[in-house]
């Protein structure tokens, strides 16, 4: 899984990098890497590119489909 992840939110409603990455995890993934999207000399990071692999779990499909269906009963 790749996302790019605000570390500084730059548009209105955008999850906090935190949040993204507790859903992500709570899907059933686990960090990889990050790389540098975008950095604002003197005020840091502000973008990064986040690389993720699926855990081997046999919970994690079920954990998927219930971060699914809470997200989308929240209508995000």
């Amino acid at each position: 899984l790749q996302s790019e992840l605000s570390i500084k939110p730059i548009y209105e409603g955008m999850p906090h990098y935190t949040d993204a990455l507790a859903l992500y995890e709570a899907a059933g993934f686990e960090l990889y890497n990050f790389s540098t999207v975008a950095r604002v000399f003197g005020k840091g990071l502000v973008e990064m590119n986040c690389f993720m692999k699926r855990v081997a779990d046999s919970n994690a499909r079920a954990r998927e489909e219930s971060v699914y269906l809470k997200h989308l009963a929240a209508g995000l």
